[in-house]
């Protein structure tokens, strides 16, 4: 092992520097005869007995220069076969250009037979690659041919579109067959070369696309039209808003306003005209809405006065006075923006409710005393011996204290007031029951006569129709006899 050291290190000592050992390194390894996919192991069975093998003292350092070789001359076979491949490329390019036969839309199988005897074609041997590179190459051509056109269709139809410009007669609901008369006999259309060339698919499309142009121009001037229409119907309705505020500062509106009241007020003014016949809200809907919106405060505000009055234990009554009610919410703090106007509707609305309450208790107390009597009556009805109908009510008092309907009317007055209409209605009674008797009699008499007459004439049209069957039965016998006669 020492002297195998010992001889490395002699061999790389023949050399002056590093750089000149690896030189010769790299020398011996192009020297040989070595593959792209060889691997260390198998290249060193071929250079090993070579006398710059050693020129590196390492076996580590040849490894790692080896490894480095075959990086750099793949790198030089890949750029010399892109090399190859480029100049091929272009003589084949040149090919193509120059072969009349063969356009963009080509097949490669029919390219392939026109070429075929081309030494350019044949130059590389795989024929996909020829393949691809030819669909690459006609797929350019065909881009940029297409590119060519597109940019040339764009040119004419931007001079088509300077020229409709020019033809006023042109316009949004202009059709194309209106178009395509006035665009043939115009005298620009036959000076321009550019346009005459265009078929009348190109000029229809071209005309779509102006047409188009047209059309978005006629829909953002209705839009515009419309934005400005409805800012100024929005500025109508907030000045007419104003026009409220104003009144409701004059205090001419309120919550208990009415539109009746109001309109002759402002019907000659300005703002409200400028209202009249726009879509959306009219005055009155703007009017009502603003009413809403004031009885919405009008109710908060009452329930704030009914709090103070609550708290300060206040009894309102109905013919309290609204100086009175001022006075009385003058020393509360939550009171003080609470207009005169306000506290005035607020009063009255108060004075209302402890009115209607009242009137509903009356009311109440009124159909308490009707059932009352109505019992009463019922109770006079019941006593026995019954109450004729000449008594009076001294006579009747003392027998019916006892009874609790008697003590649930209120007022002596009340109580004869009932014992006078049980008195009428027995009397009443009493005659309807005579008149009954008498009417009874005559209805039974005028029965016997009506039922004898009915069993007269019964028994008349009974014998008629014996009559008719004893007619009917003797014409059929005559007639048998007859027919029997003939017979014999």
């Amino acid at each position: 092992m020492t002297k195998e050291m010992g001889q490395t290190n002699n061999s790389a000592g023949e050399y002056k520097s590093r750089e000149e050992a690896m030189s010769a390194f790299m020398e011996m390894l192009a020297e040989a005869d070595i593959e792209p996919y060889y691997t260390w192991e198998e290249t060193m069975r071929l250079v090993i007995n070579h006398p710059n093998y050693k020129a590196l003292p390492t076996p580590k350092e040849r490894k790692d220069a080896f490894t480095r070789f075959m990086r750099d001359r793949k790198r030089y076979e890949n750029e010399a076969r892109r090399n190859k491949m480029a100049r091929w490329r272009r003589a084949f390019e040149e090919l193509l250009l120059n072969t009349p036969e063969i356009t963009p839309w080509t097949r490669y199988a029919k390219a392939r037979e026109i070429l075929k005897n081309e030494k350019v074609f044949n130059e590389i041997s795989d024929d996909r690659e020829r393949e691809n590179f030819y669909n690459h190459l006609m797929g350019d051509r065909k881009m940029q041919q297409q590119m060519e056109t597109r940019n040339h269709r764009r040119e004419r139809t931007r001079h088509f579109h300077m020229f409709l410009k020019d033809v006023v007669e042109i316009k949004y609901g202009t059709t194309f067959d209106q178009a395509h008369k006035i665009i043939k006999e115009h005298p620009k259309y036959k000076e321009n070369q550019m346009l005459m060339e265009m078929d009348n698919l190109d000029l229809l499309i071209s005309f779509e696309e102006y047409y188009r142009k047209l059309e978005r121009d006629y829909n953002r001037s209705l839009e515009e039209e419309a934005m400005k229409r409805r800012r100024a119907e929005r500025i109508n309705r907030d000045n007419f808003k104003l026009l409220l505020k104003e009144l409701e500062e004059k205090e001419l509106i309120h919550p208990k306003a009415k539109w009746k009241n109001v309109f002759p007020c402002i019907k000659d003014d300005e703002r409200f005209l400028n209202m009249l016949g726009q879509p959306g809200s009219t005055p009155m809907d703007l009017f009502f809405d603003r009413i809403e919106e004031l009885d919405e405060l009008l109710y908060k505000q009452r329930k704030i006065v009914q709090e103070v009055l609550s708290e300060n234990k206040i009894d309102l009554k109905a013919d309290s006075s609204f100086e009175w009610f001022l006075n009385t919410l003058a020393g509360d703090e939550r009171t003080i923006e609470i207009s005169k106007k306000y506290a005035e509707l607020i009063f009255n609305k108060l004075i209302d409710k402890i009115k209607y309450e009242k009137e509903d208790e009356e009311r109440r107390y009124e159909k308490r005393q009707r059932r009352a009597m109505r019992a009463l009556r019922s109770v006079l009805k019941r006593l026995e011996p019954p109450i004729s109908s000449s008594a009076s009510w001294d006579q009747v008092r003392p027998r019916i204290e006892k009874y609790q309907e008697y003590q649930d009317i209120d007022g002596e007055e009340n109580r004869i007031k009932a014992f006078k209409k049980f008195i009428s209605r027995l009397r009443a009674y009493e005659e309807e029951n005579e008149e009954g008797e008498v009417i009874d009699e005559e209805r039974d008499r005028r029965r016997g006569r009506y039922q004898g007459r009915h069993e007269r004439d019964y028994s008349n049209e009974r014998n008629a129709r014996s009559y008719k069957n004893y007619s009917r039965e003797r014409q059929k016998s005559r007639g048998r006899r007859s027919y029997s006669s003939e017979s014999e």
